[in-house]
């Protein structure tokens, strides 16, 4: 699946200079009934022609302000979802700038008669003409969405999720979390095509031996291309979303090489304002059926006009097949099988906070992690960095042996610890304390560390080597790119004063991690070690041993 952010590129009003005569407009848009100001007006600027020459957003006063040139817009026309449009003259250019207020009329939803571009060949059910109405408010707070993002750009703090899951129990196998802190990004999530190209295209396509899928965003749906390939529908009332209205949406043709979505995009009908998408993938693997494939896009809207899409996630289902022969009783007697497992998983991000020039800040509500380290005798452990497994969260504990990591996103989480010996080998220490994080929740627990020689004992025993005194020997053997090389064969040979005091490990072969070590044994002495790989140069490798832990890092080369 291909997920695009968007880092560059922008709506731009019609700005000219004040040598051709820059004029300031500014105004506050109001509720006509309360006389409140609306956030979140998008405020287009036209010319003669009723193009548009540029657009802004109201923020949280319902203030919005632009320069005009006096040869540019002639009117402005202002859309607000749930409001009714208002179309207003741009009064004659003043030296001190002109003041335009706006009223606008709140209507009820979906009862407004629009003209709107939309699929041939829908079915001509009953309602259709009230939800091509809704599709025209939905895109009022689509535009909003793409305008704010363009005027206000922020600085955010994005999370990028992947969720490997069981697909019987449909729990979590493995829980990978990316942060991504980026600066002026004017989107947390965009699609990578257009509606026009998805019309076509599908939503997923394959590229070798994998497919890529794909979700929609705001500007999809917004797009006319998208309306013209899709029908419309008023979704039936849904009792866990009291006061939400749907929009449906469909493809009005399906092809059999095509991968097209159906879903509802659903809007808040009291505080006027789009909730999210949901939708599934249409056309796939009927085997796929049962785990559900899909996705959602959730909205939020700030404070201060801005709508962004602060969470998404799709749900991917595939399949695997392995094949090849079985013994049968005998060793010449063999069949062939093919067995056929089902892979599920979640790919998506949140948007974790979110900062604006003008001060104004938002954060998600994620969970939280207070830890105690404390070392194996009781003792607050000072300056212990510890992580997340399969994620970017860290920190390092204080004086007092605390620390904190926040901003998690749902989930369940392993915790490890770093330790500068076993960096060499990108070895972290792993630890029994694993959680689950969930929303607006802070867990408080203590962690008790082990030394570097005492998580490689542990190693040991996990790996079925006996551990004999209390000096060890560890390594890992990876490729010129640092990836770990398994079916190694390892000899190692112990030296003391030039004496060879024999072989303690015979062609020992090496598991996947490429991990490898001497549970105890000779202080004081060199230990001697000859690797070999098919296809590999073998390599030996002399090296002093050290008193508690030694740890070796080994390369090794293809032998050409």
């Amino acid at each position: 699946m291909r997920l695009t952010p968007l880092f560059a590129g922008t709506v731009v009003l019609a700005l000219e200079s004040a040598a051709l005569g820059a004029q300031t407009l500014r105004g506050t848009v109001r509720d006509s009934t309360s006389g409140l100001p609306i956030a979140g007006a998008v405020v287009s600027f036209l010319d003669g022609t009723r193009a548009v020459a540029g657009r802004t957003i109201t923020d949280e006063r319902g203030q919005y302000h632009a320069t005009l040139s006096d040869t540019g817009a002639r009117s402005l026309r202002v859309i607000r979802l749930g409001f009714r449009p208002v179309d207003l003259p741009i009064p004659s250019m003043r030296p001190e700038g002109i003041t335009l207020d706006v009223v606008m009329t709140r209507i009820p939803f979906h009862l407004q008669p629009v003209q709107v571009v939309a699929a041939r060949g829908c079915p001509r059910r009953a309602g259709r003409t009230t939800a091509l109405a809704l599709l025209e408010q939905a895109r009022a707070g689509l535009l909003a969405t793409v305008v704010a993002r363009s005027e206000k750009p922020a600085m955010m703090k994005r999370l990028a999720i992947e969720r490997r899951l069981d697909p019987e129990h449909d729990s979590v196998l493995q829980h990978v979390v990316r942060i991504d802190s980026v600066g002026s990004a004017i989107a947390a999530y965009r699609a990578a095509y257009g509606g026009p190209d998805f019309v076509k295209r599908g939503f997923a396509t394959d590229v070798g031996d994998q497919r890529i899928y794909f979700a929609p965003d705001a500007d999809v749906l917004l797009d006319d291309g998208f309306a013209a390939g899709y029908c419309f529908h008023v979704m039936e009332a849904v009792g866990t979303r009291p006061n939400q209205v749907g929009l449906g949406f469909a493809a009005a043709e399906r092809r059999q090489d095509r991968v097209d979505v159906e879903g509802a995009l659903w809007i808040d009908t009291v505080a006027r304002s789009l909730v999210d998408i949901e939708f599934r993938y249409a056309g796939l693997d009927p085997r796929f059926e049962e785990l559900r494939p899909g996705g959602h896009v959730e909205f939020r809207e700030m404070a201060n006009g801005v709508v962004l899409l602060d969470r998404w996630m799709l749900r991917l289902a595939g399949a695997h097949t392995d094949s090849g022969n079985l013994v049968v009783r005998r060793e010449r007697d063999r069949a062939q099988y093919s067995r056929t497992r089902f892979l599920l998983s979640e790919v998506g991000g949140e948007l974790a906070r979110a900062s604006w020039p003008d001060g104004y800040t938002w954060s998600a509500s994620l969970g939280t992690l207070a830890l105690s380290v404390v070392t194996d005798s009781g003792t607050p452990s000072i300056g212990t960095t510890v992580r997340l497994e399969g994620t970017d969260y860290a920190a390092t504990t204080d004086s007092a042996g605390r620390l904190r990591i926040s901003d998690l996103a749902p989930g369940p989480y392993s915790v490890v610890v770093a330790n500068p010996s076993l960096d060499v080998v990108s070895v972290e220490l792993k630890t029994a304390l694993a959680f689950s994080a969930a929303r607006g929740e802070t867990k408080l627990m203590t962690l008790r560390t082990k030394s570097a020689p005492q998580y490689v004992a542990q190693w040991c025993r996990a790996a079925g080597l006996a551990v004999n005194g209390d000096s060890f020997l560890f390594g890992r053997v990876t490729d010129a790119a640092g990836v770990a090389l398994s079916d190694v064969r390892v000899t190692l040979r112990m030296l003391v004063n030039g004496l060879d005091l024999g072989t303690a490990l015979q062609h020992a072969r090496l598991a996947e991690d490429g991990l490898f070590g001497f549970c105890g044994g000779w202080r004081q002495a060199i230990a001697k070690l000859t690797f070999s790989k098919r296809g590999m140069r073998a390599e030996t490798v002399t090296w002093p041993l050290a008193n508690p832990l030694t740890v070796i890092p080994v390369q090794m080369v293809p032998d050409r």
